[in-house]
């Protein structure tokens, strides 16, 4: 629980430095790991809550208007992997969530970097 907690403070003191669209694809790719830890171990309901809530995330962000089309790209890719992520936690189907989580997780890379 105190790792837990520890965790939580690193995170936020580090939110604190971003811009609002860094903050927000953190907070996806944050909420993108917490629903693996829910479908490891199937709780299926929270981890379709925090997909759903990615989902709404992200398609705001792509609403926004930016001048970096390489990112945009990838988002768009991004939007798409967590939609494959939600139809594997509504199939219940942990190895294909994996292997999407697994591409989603290479692509966010690119947008923290």
């Amino acid at each position: 629980e105190m790792l837990k907690s520890d965790q939580k403070k690193i995170f936020y003191e580090a939110l604190k430095e971003l811009n609002e669209r860094e903050k927000e694809i953190l907070t996806i790719q944050h909420d993108a790991v917490a629903s693996y830890a829910d479908v490891t171990n199937d709780r299926w309901d929270n981890a379709n809550a925090k997909l759903a809530d990615s989902e709404k995330r992200f398609s705001n962000l792509l609403n926004t208007l930016t001048d970096d089309y390489t990112n945009q790209a990838t988002m768009s890719q991004c939007y798409i992997l967590i939609n494959e992520l939600k139809k594997a936690v509504g199939l219940k189907d942990k190895e294909i969530f994996f292997i999407e989580y697994r591409n989603l997780m290479s692509k966010m890379e690119i947008l923290v970097t």
